[in-house]
């Protein structure tokens, strides 16, 4: 009964949280090309880009806490009056130095695979911090830190994690979405989009939204079991 509670709970977080982003990626990049700053999203003024999907990641967090249950909430209260804010700090600064650090990765893999290490550094770091908010900073804040670096790292999740697997998707499909948008940049096509970082940056966008795709196509069965009121299994 317990189980069947959890598993509720874990795929009506995961539905929401797959659905949200499948709405609001599309719409970031539909005013991106509305208001002709789809070139510019590899440049700083597009920091408005970044905190667009900071700001959708910390909706879907506070909406995951609305139908979190009831005993996972107090649990949560518990830990927290147990431990104090020597914790929270704690766990604020190894937030803060994971987010930073790994930019620092991305931004350096991105020059081993082909970035130029004289110019373009501004197309770089956006490219980095962008690929850091779409795989980093959601594991971050729905998983905790020490689970984010643990899939980071290649470790499987553990059984019946069904968000950390929506997140270790993400991060994969995210990669492989920035490396394989490499592919157009030296073609000799001319168009606009072909400029660094343009095509990985929509790569990892679109990567990410596959990855929450993909993950609600794997809920349908299940969601339709719920409905059928027939037995429960994630």
């Amino acid at each position: 009964m317990v189980l069947e509670t959890v598993d509720r709970y874990g795929v009506r977080i995961a539905t929401m949280h797959s659905s949200f982003t499948c709405i609001c990626i599309p719409l970031i990049l539909i005013t991106l090309v509305y208001t002709d700053n789809l070139y510019n999203i590899g440049k700083y003024k597009s920091f408005s880009v970044l905190a667009a999907l900071v700001f959708s990641e910390c909706v879907k967090l506070a909406w995951c806490y609305t139908i979190k249950d009831e005993t996972t909430l107090h649990k949560d209260v518990k830990r927290s009056k147990k431990y104090g804010s020597k914790i929270k700090l704690k766990e604020i600064f190894k937030f803060i130095s994971v987010i930073i650090g790994m930019t620092g990765v991305y931004f350096v893999f991105a020059i081993f695979f082909g970035a130029s290490i004289f110019s373009h550094h501004e197309e770089t770091l956006m490219l980095s911090a962008l690929i850091t908010i779409l795989t980093v900073f959601p594991g971050c804040i729905h998983c905790g830190v020490d689970v984010t670096i643990s899939l980071l790292a290649g470790m499987k999740p553990l059984p019946g994690d069904l968000l950390a697997e929506i997140i270790q998707r993400n991060i994969q499909c995210t990669i492989f979405g920035a490396w394989f948008g490499a592919v157009v940049i030296p073609l000799d096509w001319n168009r606009p989009w072909q400029q660094w970082p343009i095509p990985c940056v929509l790569g990892a966008i679109i990567g990410y939204t596959v990855a929450h795709i993909f993950t609600l196509l794997r809920l349908v069965p299940t969601i339709a079991r719920f409905f059928t009121k027939k037995k429960y299994v994630v």
